[in-house]
């Protein structure tokens, strides 16, 4: 399967405005990264992600599946991308439809990577305020998913858009090809020498440069160890170098566990390399424990070091907004896991709709889902949708019901997803 080029339609939907032919940045580790225009809102642009070729294969569709699954309940927040929706083409290709971050004016490119060049630092400010951008949207993912660890914090998923917000991409991904035996992705054992590039299988998921102490040692790993990479990205963007010194992965394996990502001395503020020190530290316990202490800390030094308040963050509502298409996308996940026969998980994924509709206090959504389980007539796709309309679910329509022990909603999810053609012919 080739790329899709310019101006190639998918699905019937999303016309090409540039992808991975026209811009090999787009190329990703696993995956690749279209520009898109979605015609069914308008012209209305978006980023699809797709698994690379030669990752399809039922293992790695099902890890797209779950990184949708997780990405789509950390919901909007101004210091995260968001992931909208799972598109499914006629040709079972599956596509992220992730909110679309334009660059700053002027500037090269959107991600953090874009904006650090060997020898020279970034100013203090600027690097503090990502910092604590990056903090603030890890803090949401935790308390929308308390148990989610990031695993592949770096530059290259720190996205600056034209507002000058941070935002952290690529979820949930990570945790799941380290659960995978190295093969299952054609990857016999981690290469030696890509500092930069995602690595896994054989328990191990990360980027070497920046990965923790505990995530080489396989010792337990918690929110802390993301931590670690922040500390490892905020080095490299004060001191205008990389956090460690290493070729191979057992030179940075060792520069990880001797303490090299902690030193700053070339660091002339004296507040900026404590707070190094704190996030990257070698042992867990000496780390801030949690976001929301890394949170306090940052903002306590932006405070010591500037002499005035951080920047505000988004209130808690706004970050929960637009739960109709949160719903839809979950939905749409369900009906994927149904196409691949994994009837419990889309049951739980359903569940897991109906329960966000009434978290979020919406109760016309609520009981559309509850007639979906209940055996009601089709309904048609949230995707796409305000939340003062909903129109279809692509890909669900409701059965009779039948017992099922315990469960919430009695009901099956079955296959109805809407067939359309792919107008290019490589995909």
């Amino acid at each position: 399967m080739l790329p899709f080029p310019a101006g190639a339609i998918i699905g019937k939907r999303f016309e090409v405005v540039h992808g991975p032919n026209e811009t090999p940045s787009l190329i990703g580790g696993f995956s690749l990264v279209y520009i898109c225009l979605d015609k069914g809102r308008s012209d209305f642009p978006v980023a699809l992600k797709t698994l690379r070729p030669e990752f399809v294969g039922y293992a790695p569709r099902k890890m797209l599946l779950q990184e949708c699954a997780v990405w789509v309940q950390i919901g909007k927040h101004e210091h995260i991308v968001q992931c909208f929706n799972l598109f499914t083409a006629d040709s079972g290709q599956m596509f992220l439809v992730l909110e679309l971050i334009a660059p700053p004016p002027d500037h090269r490119g959107v991600s953090l990577r874009t904006w650090m060049s060997t020898g020279t630092p970034l100013p203090s400010d600027l690097a503090l305020r990502f910092t604590l951008h990056i903090a603030r949207g890890m803090r949401h993912v935790v308390i929308a998913i308390p148990e989610l660890l990031h695993r592949d914090l770096k530059p290259e998923n720190v996205l600056i858009g034209q507002d000058m917000q941070a935002r952290v991409t690529d979820f949930g991904l990570a945790r799941v090809l380290s659960q995978l035996p190295a093969r299952d992705l054609g990857v016999e054992k981690m290469k030696e020498g890509l500092r930069l590039t995602t690595n896994f299988g054989h328990g191990v998921a990360g980027t070497p440069l920046y990965m923790a102490p505990e995530a080489w040692t396989g010792a337990a790993l918690d929110q802390r160890t993301d931590i670690y990479s922040l500390g490892c990205i905020l080095k490299e963007m004060v001191t205008g170098a990389l956090p460690i010194k290493g070729e191979t992965i057992g030179e940075l394996r060792l520069a990880h566990l001797s303490g090299q990502a902690q030193e700053a001395p070339t660091v002339g503020i004296d507040a900026l390399r404590l707070l190094i020190r704190r996030l990257a530290a070698v042992k867990p316990n000496e780390r801030p424990g949690s976001w929301q202490d890394a949170v306090t800390e940052i903002e306590f030094m932006f405070r010591q070091i500037f002499q005035f308040d951080p920047p505000t963050e988004p209130k808690l509502e706004a970050a929960r907004a637009d739960l109709t298409r949160e719903c839809g996308a979950i939905l749409a996940i369900a009906a994927a896991y149904r196409n691949l026969g994994k009837m419990d998980t889309a049951r739980l994924h359903i569940e897991g709709a109906l329960r966000r509709a009434e978290e979020g206090g919406d109760k016309t959504l609520a009981r559309l889902i509850e007639d979906l389980c209940q055996g009601e007539p089709r309904i048609n796709g949230l995707y796409g949708r305000s939340n003062q309309s909903y129109a279809s679910v692509p890909g669900l329509v409701s059965v009779p019901k039948r017992s099922s022990r315990g469960s919430k909603c009695p009901w099956r999810v079955e296959p109805s997803m809407p067939q359309t053609r792919q107008q290019h012919s490589g995909a």
